[in-house]
């Protein structure tokens, strides 16, 4: 178990609820990945709320991208809550929004040493352009927002359901609606 002085500082990644069912449903293995996970984070649901969950192979890809959603932006309160300022959570789509201003923010909050020039190098750099699992893609935030936009539109089904699914634990469970209608839902 972590003590909170071997935690000097962290940054917790994480997306607004729509962006992130809309994500995993326009990527190719996201099945694949949803249920891989889904074991271990229906293990970690049930350990935090009293109402059973259905049993993994009845959730729809939408569900499984919620539930997902759930027990990972719970865990990223948690981080928040227990260690306070030494974890950064950080919005992804706000980072990409202003990659020069965020990186600054890490930097500082790592204690490491930074500059306007070089700052404005990161946010140019040609890394930040490319799709990180398949560099040969161009993949700008202008991009990501069109592929977010994309899946919003053909995969609505299943991010209807995905909230949905969302809105009946957070009606049945106080501690879920805190996380579901919290700031960065």
């Amino acid at each position: 178990m972590l003590v909170e002085k071997e935690v000097p500082a962290a940054i917790y990644i994480h997306q607004p609820r729509i962006p992130y069912l809309a994500k995993l449903q326009k990527r190719q293995n996201s099945l694949i990945n949803l249920r891989g996970h889904g074991p271990e984070r229906m293990r970690r649901l049930q350990s935090r709320i009293a109402a059973p969950v259905a049993p993994l192979h009845t959730l729809s890809t939408g569900e499984l991208a919620a539930m997902g959603w759930l027990v990972e932006s719970w865990t990223k309160r948690d981080a928040v809550q227990r260690f306070g300022g030494r974890v950064m959570a950080l919005d992804f789509d706000q980072f990409l929004s202003a990659v020069a201003d965020n990186t600054g923010r890490i930097l500082t909050h790592f204690g490491l040493p930074h500059d306007a020039r070089y700052l404005a190098a990161v946010g140019r750099s040609p890394v930040l352009t490319r799709y990180s699992k398949a560099p040969e893609y161009a993949y700008t935030p202008s991009v990501r927002a069109e592929v977010l936009r994309d899946s919003r539109r053909h995969n609505s089904e299943e991010i209807r359901k995905g909230m949905d699914w969302l809105e009946r634990r957070a009606r049945s469970d106080r501690a879920v609606a805190e996380i579901v209608n919290g700031a960065d839902a």
